[in-house]
């Protein structure tokens, strides 16, 4: 079976003298174990120059490390790595910076009986991190629970702006791409541009009434917030 085995030999000559001999061997049908530990697989770093580490390892014959190989996205970087009994590292240089996208390492490595053994990790760089904050929205003009005095004529019929403040301050900010503007709950109109406003014509009839105002920023990543 697998693991160590110890044989003994002894020898007599006609003359009574007597030698022996022992030897060792080791019996390994066990693959060794080999992970790519920096980046993990499955993970988003956010760096272009993120630190590599392959662990790997044999707990019979132990590890070739000759055969140790090493490939980035299909090309061999086996040379860039610092390697020791337990692990290999390497962290890209500048000029060797990954780009903005899904990346694959993967490593294999034999143990001194033969055993082969391999694995991968699928990672992507982003060093841009994503929009996921609402923008803030607050209404301008009218003013919550403004009331408007005077000739009712004069209001009735009349375009009034309606004016908004709208902002994407971040952390990672993609900007405002419209602010949507309703009236009791009735789309009114849309502006994609800053100072966000509208005109609004308020009909016949409408004095001693009163208009909801709701103002919806959204951003180029498509995060919405309601004022």
């Amino acid at each position: 079976g697998e693991g160590q085995h110890v044989s003994s030999l002894s020898v007599r000559d006609r003359a009574g003298n007597t030698a022996a001999a022992t030897a060792t061997w080791t019996v390994d049908l066990t693959r060794p174990s080999i992970a790519v530990v920096e980046p993990a697989d499955g993970t988003t770093v956010t760096t272009a120059t993120p630190r590599m580490r392959v662990a790997y390892g044999d707990l019979l014959s132990g590890i070739d490390l000759s055969s140790l190989v090493i490939m980035l996205d299909g090309v061999d970087v086996t040379p860039r790595f610092t390697k020791t009994a337990t692990d290999a590292t390497y962290t890209p240089q500048p000029q060797d910076a990954l780009s903005n996208a899904q990346h694959v390492l993967t490593a294999r490595i034999l143990d001194l009986a033969g055993n082969e053994q391999a694995t991968q990790s699928h990672f992507a760089v982003q060093t841009v991190l994503p929009d996921t904050t609402a923008p803030s929205v607050s209404i301008i003009f009218p003013r919550t629970d403004q009331f408007f005095f005077g000739n009712p004529q004069a209001f009735e019929g009349t375009a009034w702006r309606i004016a908004v403040d709208a902002r994407d301050p971040g952390p990672s900010p993609s900007g405002v791409k419209k602010v949507e503007f309703y009236l009791n709950g009735v789309l009114a109109g849309e502006d994609t541009s800053a100072p966000y406003e509208i005109q609004v014509t308020f009909p016949q009839g409408i004095a001693g009434q009163s208009r909801i105002i709701t103002a919806i920023a959204e951003d180029n990543a498509g995060n919405r917030r309601t004022s």
